[in-house]
C-alpha cells in the first residue's frame, strides 16, 4: 500500500478513539504549523496532519479507511444483519481474513 498509515502519522494506536486522536492532532499541529515552524516541509506536514485528522475523526470516513487498511469484510446474514470481522475498536478479540493476491 503506497498510502501512509494515518494512525502512525498522528502517533496514535490503530484502535484510538476521538479522545486520543484530537489531543495528538493538536500537539502535532502546534509542533509542525508553518506559523511556528520555519522548516521547508512544515506546509506539507500540516496538510498531511489535517487529512489524517479529517479521516480519523469522522465515523464514516474512519470505517472506510479501516476497511481499506485492515481488509474488513462485511457479511450479510439473514438472521443477524451485517457483521464485521477484523479488529474492532474497543473489543478485545478479532480475527483476520486472509486475502489471496
Amino acid at each position: 500500500m503506497s498510502e501512509e498509515n494515518l494512525c502512525d502519522l498522528l502517533q496514535v494506536e490503530s484502535i484510538a478513539d476521538s479522545r486520543a486522536i484530537r489531543p495528538a492532532y493538536r500537539r502535532l499541529m502546534l509542533l509542525h504549523h508553518p506559523d511556528r515552524n520555519p522548516g521547508p516541509d512544515a506546509q506539507e506536514m500540516t496538510q498531511r496532519l489535517n487529512h489524517a485528522y479529517e479521516v480519523l475523526r469522522n465515523a464514516d470516513r474512519r470505517a472506510a479507511y479501516d476497511n481499506e487498511l485492515f481488509g474488513w469484510v462485511e457479511e450479510l446474514s439473514p438472521e443477524s444483519g451485517p457483521e464485521r470481522t477484523g479488529p474492532t475498536p474497543g473489543k478485545g478479540t478479532f480475527s483476520w481474513i486472509s486475502r489471496s493476491v
